[in-house]
C-alpha cells in the first residue's frame, strides 16, 4: 500500500491566517518537496525510459543492417530505424532544453532535469 502525508507551512499574509502551502509530500516514491521535486521526478523516469528506447531502436538498425544480406529494402529499413532513434534523442535534448529555460523563466529553481 502506498501511504502519502503531507506537511504544511501555515503562512501569515497580511491579517489572513490559515492559508497553507504544503513544503513535503511524502510518497512510496520518495518525498518530494514541492512541485519542483514532483516534476523532477516524473522527468528523470520520462528520460531513463527514452533513452533505453533509443539505443534499443539503434541497436535494432544495426542488426537490421547486418543481417540484410545484401537486400536495399532491408538496408534502407535499417537505416531509417537508426535515424529515427537518434532523431528522437535530439528532439529529447531539445524537450530538456525547453523545459529547463521554462523553469528558468518561472523561478522554480528545483526543477534539474537529467541530473
Amino acid at each position: 500500500m502506498v501511504g502519502l502525508s503531507i506537511k504544511r507551512i501555515v503562512l501569515r499574509v497580511d491579517g489572513v491566517s490559515g492559508f497553507e502551502i504544503p513544503s513535503q509530500v511524502n510518497t512510496g516514491f520518495g518525498v518530494f518537496n514541492t512541485t519542483g521535486g514532483f516534476f523532477q521526478s516524473i522527468l528523470n523516469i520520462a528520460l531513463g525510459v527514452a533513452g533505453i528506447a533509443a539505443v534499443f531502436l539503434v541497436v535494432k538498425g544495426g542488426f537490421e543492417l547486418t543481417t540484410s544480406g545484401g537486400n536495399p529494402q532491408k538496408i534502407k529499413e535499417g537505416k531509417e530505424q537508426i535515424v529515427n532513434a537518434l532523431t528522437g534523442l535530439l528532439l529529447i535534448a531539445a524537450a530538456v532544453f525547453v523545459i529547463k529555460l521554462i523553469a528558468n523563466i518561472l523561478g522554480e529553481s528545483g526543477i534539474s532535469v537529467g541530473q
